[in-house]
């Protein structure tokens, strides 16, 4: 992907192109005087890593007529810059410069790091057009130059030092052939080790397609000779290219950047002429890749030449050796017969763990296989010796091992017998047995036949094959269990010598098993993991409920093989994360906190309330009970994720009450109900009222809270509009919960709320509105109005009376039916009020209000202005919990009657015998009585 073209000249705007079926980023056509350059506007870090850049390059077309060059011109050169010149650098110099280096009068590359020339008609590595150092004119070369003067840009003018070039390429870079537009491309891989704040280590390979080989040894870019800047904190990468008198297409394809970001590790372990790789790399590569414990493998071990760039046998000794004659005497010393010369050059080899880069790297004994890979025996001894006569030399050697302990770095240890030219820095190979037994020279000690160790150039690690656990499916929250991980060999045996910890090289993952739970807060397994010998075997609790998935899996960058991060692919490299998915974490139980009930308002009573058919509910005068649900894990903490968004469940709810003090059940019909604010329902029949229960059938796990809910009941009788009754108390007998998950509880079981079951109580009282004349007719008012107070009574006819029941403040009457008036009644307790609805015939009602105060409205007037004499129906409308009419039980309104006399009847006087009254229709009554005078 192009990121920026910021640059081109000549007409021409780099773009992929398509050829045969692969994308590719062609940088420049085949035409004369063309330069561009692009970016891939993406930072990464190179302080403290080592960034490994490889992609393919190809170069082909040539000019029409030929052009300049054997090879056409002039390359691609790739750019690693400081990013904090931005994402648009200016470049530097056209034609042999490729836009990198500096030209007479023109600056070099914008905050230039490092340029990889791939150069078809020689001039990157020529010191001429006011270039900083060469070897000369050198088509078909692969060339690196160093940064600017100074990254801050001030010095363009200067810097860009030659580096390096190649020594020897297989073929041609490119090909200017108009007919071989095919011309095979060639992957190159630059490695730039900055992790020692004191070096650039820079390595160059080329794959020609057999396999990487190193055409540029690693070097140190920071020697004094190359003058290189400070490293950038953060670089970017860019390609420039160009043309001039002659020409190609120059395309790029499959960019990738890799980089190690890690605590810089120093390399002690000297290097020689034998080393060690994967049978799948090759000399120019070296790698050793991530091993399995417990499952053989097999290494090359190869004899290399002095620059370790090809294979290179040795020759047998001669008494022109410096050290022949000692060498002589020490075989000699140590009971071996015959002459020197006669003896082949071997070296020992062994593999040893260098974990923590220690100075003398102890064996890994468990890896001795006295066998090579043909089966022969060879005690560990490599046969490096050329054979003129024989020709059955081979400068390599395959060797099978088999280690059964885990190990992060391990490389093979050459012991060689061996001298050391610290002038040339070459080793000279002797005779194995022609060095002294316990003889054992130091790093670059010269001038001395000994012993003498040298590494493999890589090092790798041995990882288990896999992790393992005998985790289940279902735990508490909060409870110990036991719980096994296991890191297993090839073999399925735990791995010995596995030993870390979590957040180590391992971490533990947890993500939720349910798409519907949201919002869980995720749980931790305690105590860490922590391997011995590839087992963690331990008592674990989970913090959380909820249903997840755990995996082990091992850390990016942190990881076990992490040495290998450059040379093996992520699959072969990382221990396989283990997943266990579906694990449920349960609650441990249930309990139930803050019990409650309470009369209406808080009253000392609640109203017995007509609530009628379910349509026509009376939803206002009610009692109500409630209680707190509260789950718990098992160290009796709330369970937070017991909430309606992540994995609380529906519970139901069994109540079982009593009743107590109750004279007369026959006018209870049914107990109903409202659940948290929903609709009343009728449960209970009236054949089962004493000692029964009902049930909340179901408490919705939207109710739930961070593992909390609260339940609240509002609750009330039928009332029987035509039959009162007595005072009765409601008490809770039990509570018991259970929800979905199989938990349960119940209030008389738990000491916390058991206590208070017995000493709360709900009592219901039958309630009416009245006026005062018992027998609700006011006879014979002359006035034009009369007053008619109205009280509030509760029925009670229990023989020992009814002002200790229920803590009731009621005074008797001279009714004789058991009704009393109820001292304690207040609207102002919302407790309701008595209106006049309706007057028959119409007559006035005047009155300061409807309220009662103290059980009394004494306010309440009636005046009749019409033609006497007339009776006046007067309909009080109270709510359904203060009616009572045995005459009228379907509304149960209160009635009462006031008649209401002419005026001219008060002059009446003097005594008389009681008779019939005869009114002007002459009809005789024969229940209204008058004194005759």
């Amino acid at each position: 992907m192009i990121s920026g073209v910021h640059s081109s000249l000549g007409n021409f705007n780099p773009g992929v192109v398509t050829v045969n079926g692969d994308g590719r980023l062609r940088l420049t056509k085949d035409a004369k005087s063309l330069a561009t350059a692009v970016t891939k506007d993406y930072e990464f870090l190179a302080k403290w890593n080592l960034i490994e850049v490889e992609y393919f390059q190809y170069a082909y077309g040539g000019c029409d007529g030929g052009g300049l060059g054997e090879y056409g011109a002039d390359g691609i050169v790739m750019v690693l810059f400081d990013s904090s010149v931005g994402h648009s650098p200016e470049p530097g110099g056209y034609g042999g410069s490729i836009g990198y280096a500096q030209r007479t009068n023109i600056k070099g590359f914008e905050g230039g790091w490092i340029g990889l020339g791939i150069d078809e008609y020689g001039n990157f590595s020529n010191p001429t057009e006011g270039r900083n150092g060469g070897v000369g004119f050198k088509p078909n070369n692969v060339t690196i130059r160093g940064s600017s003067g100074d990254l801050d840009g001030s010095t363009r003018y200067y810097g860009y030092k030659y580096l390096k070039s190649n020594i020897k390429l297989p073929h041609p870079v490119a090909s200017k052939s108009k007919t071989n537009v095919n011309y095979p491309g060639d992957k190159y891989k630059l490695r730039i080790d900055a992790r020692d704040p004191a070096k650039l280590l820079i390595k160059l390979m080329q794959d020609s397609g057999s396999g990487y080989n190193t055409i540029i040894e690693e070097f140190d870019a920071k020697a004094p000779a190359y003058a290189q800047s400070p490293t950038p904190e953060r670089v970017r990468i860019a390609f420039t290219s160009g043309t001039g008198g002659g020409c190609n297409n120059h395309e790029i394809d499959k960019l990738s950047v890799k980089g190690v970001c890690r605590v810089y590790s120093p390399d002690v372990y000297n290097k020689g002429p034998f080393d060690g790789w994967n049978t799948d790399s090759n000399i120019g590569e070296k790698f050793i890749r991530t091993k399995i414990v417990d499952q053989e493998f097999t290494l090359l071990i190869a004899a290399l030449n002095h620059e370790r760039t090809k294979y290179s046998l040795k020759e047998r000794i001669h008494a022109g050796f410096p050290f022949f004659a000692q060498a002589q005497a020490n075989l000699t010393a140590r009971g071996y017969s015959g002459s020197v010369a006669a003896y082949d050059i071997k070296v020992e080899y062994k593999l040893v763990n260098t974990e923590g880069s220690p100075t003398t790297p102890p064996e890994i004994t468990s890896s001795v296989i006295n066998n090579d890979i043909g089966g022969q025996p060879d005690n560990n001894l490599f046969n490096a010796t050329k054979h003129f006569e024989s020709g059955q030399s081979n400068p390599i050697k395959l060797k099978k091992f088999h280690v059964n302990g885990a190990y992060k770095n391990v490389r093979i240890r050459f012991k060689m017998c061996a001298d050391y030219d610290k002038v040339t820095q070459k080793y000279t190979v002797y005779p194995y047995e022609s060095c002294p037994v316990n003889s054992l020279a130091t790093t670059g000690e010269g001038n001395k036949l000994a012993y003498r160790l040298i590494y493999s150039e890589d090092d790798f690690a041995i990882r288990p094959k896999k992790f393992t656990t005998n985790m289940g499916n279902n735990y508490v929250a909060m409870r110990t269990a036991p719980i096994q991980f296991k890191a297993l060999d090839a073999k399925d045996d735990p791995t010995l010598r596995y030993n870390d910890a979590q957040g180590t090289t391992f971490d533990i993952g947890v993500s939720n098993a349910l798409s519907g739970a949201n919002n869980c807060t995720l749980p931790t397994l305690s105590p860490s993991i922590s391997f011995g010998d590839g087992v963690a075997d331990n008592n674990f609790t989970i913090s959380n409920i909820g249903t997840y998935n755990f995996t082990i899996a091992e850390k990016i960058g942190s990881e076990f093989a992490v040495t290998d991060s450059i040379d093996t692919d992520k699959v072969l490299r990382f221990i396989p994360s283990l997943e266990v998915k579906n694990v449920r974490i349960l609650p441990s139980r249930l309990t139930l906190e803050a019990l409650n009930l309470n009369n209406f308002n808080n009253l000392a009573y609640t109203h017995l309330s007509g609530m009628g058919p379910l349509s026509t509910l009376d939803t206002t005068m009610v009692a109500t009970m409630g209680f707190a649900i509260r789950v718990l894990k098992d160290d009796n903490t709330t369970a937070q994720n017991y909430t309606q968004q992540c994995v609380a469940q529906d519970a139901s709810a069994i109540i079982s009450y009593t009743l107590s003090e109750l004279s007369d059940t026959t006018s209870l019909t049914n107990l109903r109900y409202r659940f948290n604010n929903k609709d009343f329902s009728a449960t209970v029949d009236s054949n089962n009222l004493t000692s029964n229960c009902f049930n909340l059938a179901t408490i919705s796990r939207n109710l739930f809270d961070a593992g909390s809910a609260t339940v609240s009941v509002d609750f009330n009788f039928d009332k029987n509009l035509a039959v009162p009754l007595s005072p009765f108390n409601f008490g809770i007998r039990d509570i018991n919960v259970s929800e979905a998950f199989g938990l349960s509880a119940s209030a008389s079981t738990l000491s916390s709320v058991a206590p208070t079951l017995r000493d709360r109580n709900a009592t219901f009282v039958y309630s009416r509105v009245r006026p005062s004349e018992s027998d609700l007719y006011y006879e014979e008012i002359f006035a034009p109005s009369h007053t008619t107070p109205i009280f509030s009574d509760i029925f009670c006819n229990l023989a020992d009376g009814c002002a200790s029941f229920g803590r009731l403040d009621l005074t008797s009457t001279d009714d004789q039916e058991g009704w009393r008036i109820n001292n304690d009644f207040n609207t102002a307790n919302n407790e309701g009020n008595a209106p006049v609805s309706d007057t028959s015939p119409n007559a006035t009602v005047t009155h300061g209000n409807d309220n009662l105060v103290n059980g009394e409205n004494p306010n309440l007037n009636i005046a009749y202005g019409g033609t006497r004499r007339q009776e006046v129906t007067v309909t009080l409308n109270p709510p359904t919990w203060l009616r009572y009419n045995r005459d009228d039980p379907v509304t149960g309104q209160p009635t009462y009657v006031i008649e209401f006399m002419p005026s001219n009847d008060t002059g009446w006087s003097g005594a008389g015998e009681t008779g019939s009254v005869i009114d002007n229709n002459a009809n005789i009554s024969t229940d209204k009585k008058r004194m005759n005078w």
